[in-house]
């Protein structure tokens, strides 16, 4: 039986190499920064959880407006140049943070970094997007997505062990390794990855003016972002702090319990992600996005029947499996939309549309936990049937487009 490697099929293709790269040093530096900030906020500059919640809402509403300019200027001034903008931002960004709690600084100076952190990080999910469209075929876009997946889960995992080793002896120490990550990153885009726009798209730019595009008229496209960001937003339950606070108050897990199941996912992502992808080469995007959401559905129901361990474990293996179906199709199945000439502006939009929804994710988790708290299954059935109905909503929605696209085809070849 032929092996299958844990970053899939070899694309040969050197722009994909290169975010891949790029994912891996960027997971490795600041993801676990994302994780300690909230802990750092409360424990040593008095915030309370309300406060270190509106500061999380804030970087994430912030993010809405920031990913419609930076869907526009992706188009407008190049993939090459946003893709050597963000990373120098980047060590501005974390060299500031590390000399504030080195320095014992302002601590609104120190929110100020950290709110400017994701409308950034927005460039990088829409910008390495236009980059693998841009030089992969549709077929191949799987592939090209979950390899980038596989190398951020790999510098999750080691970033959180090297992170929260270095913490335990330095908050600000931390702040040093996505700063070194992003001159690496920059180093990389600098000598590998040139300008990938089209003709048409540079024409498209040059022609629209320095207006923000939104795709006002292609309302399929509107309603595919509004929907697969609801999607993002329920299947994401299980990253909120809800799923800890839950795991803790309720069920009484250590913290390396806990921690131990997201290590658990993490270890899913990077050994079956590529599996999956095999076994579902023939599957449309919408069947694998579709069926993920089953997946979580059924994952979701599972921690709400015991609090026995080893339930929970297998729980979190079906939720990863979800994961690992719906992620990297949902990324192919925007993209596929977006038309090549306004292809940044598009994903902008999905991107924008992402960030109004899910920075409420947190807040809407925890009301729900409050209520339910006093039954598991009500709580996690809740969650179960949500991703059920989304599931059967974006099967329907998107066999409805085919439909509509096939009685195309056929009008025009009758006309011709």
């Amino acid at each position: 039986m032929r092996s299958i490697s844990i970053f899939g099929k070899d694309l040969k293709n050197p722009v994909v190499n290169t975010i891949s790269y790029a994912e891996f040093l960027r997971a490795f530096g600041q993801y676990v920064v994302w994780v300690i900030m909230s802990i750092y906020l409360y424990e040593f500059r008095g915030l309370s959880f309300v406060d270190v919640g509106i500061v999380a809402l804030a970087g994430g509403l912030l993010s809405f407006p920031a990913s419609l300019a930076w869907g526009n200027l992706v188009d407008r001034i190049g993939r090459r140049l946003v893709g050597l903008v963000v990373p120098i931002a980047n060590m501005i960004i974390f060299s500031g943070m590390f000399l504030d709690i080195f320095l014992a600084g302002p601590t609104w100076i120190l929110i100020l970094f950290y709110v400017i952190t994701n409308p950034v990080s927005s460039a990088q999910y829409i910008n390495d997007g236009a980059l693998i469209s841009d030089t992969t075929e549709e077929s191949d876009r799987i592939a090209a997505f979950s390899r980038t997946r596989v190398a951020a889960n790999i510098g999750v995992g080691s970033g959180l062990v090297f992170g929260g080793i270095i913490a335990t002896f330095s908050y600000s120490a931390v702040f040093i390794a996505p700063v070194i990550g992003s001159l690496i990153e920059f180093i990389l885009y600098f000598y590998r990855i040139r300008d990938t726009r089209s003709q048409s798209t540079v024409e498209q730019s040059a022609s629209s003016g320095n207006g923000i595009f939104i795709p006002r008229k292609d309302l399929f496209f509107i309603a595919a972002a509004i929907l697969t960001a609801s999607a993002w937003f329920v299947s994401g339950m299980f990253e909120s702090p809800m799923t800890p606070l839950f795991l803790s108050s309720k069920y009484d897990f250590a913290t390396y319990y806990i921690t131990g199941l997201f290590a658990i996912n993490t270890i899913v992502v990077i050994l079956f992600q590529n599996s999956i992808n095999v076994v579902t080469g023939k599957w449309k995007d919408s069947v694998r996005i579709s069926s993920g959401l089953a997946l979580y559905a059924v994952g979701y129901l599972m921690i709400g029947l015991t609090p026995f361990f080893p339930v929970v474990v297998a729980a979190i293996i079906v939720l990863t499996l979800g994961e690992n179906l719906q992620v990297p199709a949902t990324q192919a199945f925007i993209t596929r939309l977006a038309p090549e000439n306004r292809r940044g502006g598009y994903l902008g939009f999905a991107s924008a549309v992402g960030s109004l929804i899910n920075p409420f994710r947190p807040l809407v988790g925890t009301m729900i936990l409050a209520a339910l708290i006093f039954s598991p299954i009500a709580l996690w059935g809740t969650f179960s049937l949500m991703c059920a109905a989304i599931s059967v909503v974006f099967l329907l929605f998107s066999r409805s487009h085919r439909a509509r696209r096939g009685q195309e085809v056929n009008l025009q070849a009758d006309a011709n």
